[in-house]
C-alpha cells in the first residue's frame, strides 16, 4: 500500500497540470497575505508536459550566516514560514509535500516564497485532528496520548496495549529533558514504529517526511528556532474550537445526516437479507485461528495412541515366552528388567513430548 501511495505521488508529480493545480488552490489560500509569496500560474501556456508560472526572485536558504549576509532576518524568515506551514496543515488541509531549500525562497522584505507543488499532500478532518492530538501529546510528553495515536494508525486487530505503551515510553526516553525538536521527535517515531513493527498508513509517511524536511529548513534559517514554541498555542486554540459550541453543533448536524442515511438504506438492506435468507443465499464465513495447527495435533495424538496400543497388544502377546525363556544376566532375570527399563523410559519420553 506503501509504495501504491508513493507511486502515485510521483505520477501525479510528474503531470504539470496536477502541479499548476496544486499551486493555483495554495496561490488562492495565500492570496490577501503579504509574507507568503505563492507563483501566480499561466494557464493559457500550461499543459502535462510544461507549466509557466511567475519568477520569484530569491534566495534558498541554505544557513543563517548566508541569508544575514545577503540582507535578511533568519529568525523572522523562520517565524513565517513556520506559521505558512501551519496554516496549509490545518486551514487549508493541503500541504507542500517537498519542502526542502530548493523549494522554499527568501525574498525582499524578508518574505517567504514556495515553489514546486508537484508533490502536494491532503489532510482529511479526521486526520487533522489526530495530527492536532499527537502533535499536543509529543509537546506535553503525554505517553497515554501518544498510545491513543499509534492505536489509532497502526489498524491492526492483535495490539498489544502494554507493547504500544512501552513503545511510547520508549520514544520519550529518546528524547531525554531537552527542548523538542519536532523534525527529530517525528523521525525517531517512525523508528520506534519499525522497531515494535506498527505499520503507520502511508499518507502518515508523507506526512511526517515533509514536516521532518520542513522543520529541518527552519533550522538552518534560524538553528536556535522551536517550533514546538510556535505550535503549542495554535494546536491549543485549534483543539478549543472542536469543544465550541459552534464545532459541537457541526459534528451533531453530520452525524445526525449520517444517521438519516443509514436509516434511508436500512428497509433495502432489511428486504436483501431477507431475500437471501428466504432463498437459503445467506452465506457466513467462521474463521477460526489456529484451527490448522490443532488439526495437526489431533492426528499426531491419534498416530501416537494407535502406536501405543500396537505396541502394548504386541508386548502382551510375547511377553508369556519372553518370560519362559528365564534367561539371566549376572544373576538378574534379563527380560523382566528390560521390560521395566522401556517402561520407564517409554514413560519419560511421554511426559516431555518426545
Amino acid at each position: 500500500m506503501l509504495v501504491r501511495y508513493l507511486e502515485n505521488a510521483l505520477n501525479q508529480e510528474l503531470d504539470f497540470r496536477h502541479e499548476a493545480a496544486n499551486g493555483e488552490k495554495i496561490y488562492q489560500f495565500f492570496a490577501d497575505t503579504d509574507d507568503v509569496v505563492i507563483p501566480k500560474i499561466y494557464w493559457d501556456w500550461c499543459h502535462p508536459t510544461l507549466m509557466v508560472q511567475a519568477f520569484l526572485p530569491g534566495v534558498a536558504p541554505v544557513d543563517g550566516q548566508q541569508l544575514a549576509a545577503a540582507g535578511f532576518d533568519g529568525p523572522l524568515l523562520a517565524c513565517k514560514g513556520a506559521m505558512a506551514f501551519i496554516n496549509m496543515l490545518f486551514e487549508l488541509r493541503t500541504y507542500h509535500a517537498d519542502p526542502h531549500p530548493g523549494n522554499v525562497m527568501a525574498l525582499a522584505g524578508n518574505r517567504v516564497g514556495f515553489i514546486d507543488f508537484g508533490m502536494v499532500g491532503s489532510l482529511s478532518q479526521a486526520r487533522r485532528d489526530e495530527l492536532l492530538s499527537l502533535i499536543y501529546a509529543i509537546s506535553e510528553r503525554d505517553t497515554g496520548g501518544i498510545v491513543d495515536a499509534l492505536i489509532t494508525w497502526s489498524g491492526q486487530d492483535a495490539l498489544d496495549l502494554s507493547e504500544l505503551e512501552l513503545a511510547a515510553s520508549y520514544f520519550l526516553q529518546k528524547q531525554g529533558n531537552r527542548p523538542l525538536q519536532l523534525g527529530k521527535a517525528l523521525t525517531d517515531m517512525l523508528s520506534t514504529a519499525r522497531e515494535f513493527q506498527l505499520a503507520l498508513p502511508p499518507d502518515l509517511v508523507l506526512l511526517f517526511k515533509a514536516l521532518i524536511t520542513a522543520d529541518g529548513v527552519l533550522l538552518r534559517m534560524d538553528p536556535q528556532f522551536d517550533i514546538i514554541r510556535i505550535l503549542r498555542p495554535v494546536i491549543k486554540r485549534e483543539m478549543l474550537k472542536r469543544y465550541t459550541r459552534l464545532g459541537s453543533r457541526r459534528r451533531l448536524l453530520k452525524l445526525g445526516n449520517r444517521l438519516l442515511e443509514s436509516g434511508d438504506s436500512l428497509p433495502q438492506t432489511l428486504h436483501l437479507v431477507m431475500q437471501r435468507l428466504r432463498h437459503g443465499k445467506m452465506r457466513a464465513d467462521i474463521n477460526v485461528e489456529n484451527i490448522s495447527q490443532l488439526g495437526k495435533s489431533l492426528e499426531r495424538a491419534a498416530a501416537t495412541l494407535a502406536l501405543a496400543i500396537v505396541l502394548a497388544a504386541l508386548t502382551i502377546a510375547i511377553a508369556p515366552w519372553l518370560f519362559g525363556l528365564n534367561w539371566t544376566l549376572f544373576g538378574i532375570p534379563f527380560f523382566p528388567v528390560l521390560g521395566l527399563l522401556c517402561a520407564v523410559a517409554g514413560s519419560t519420553c511421554w511426559y516431555f513430548g518426545c
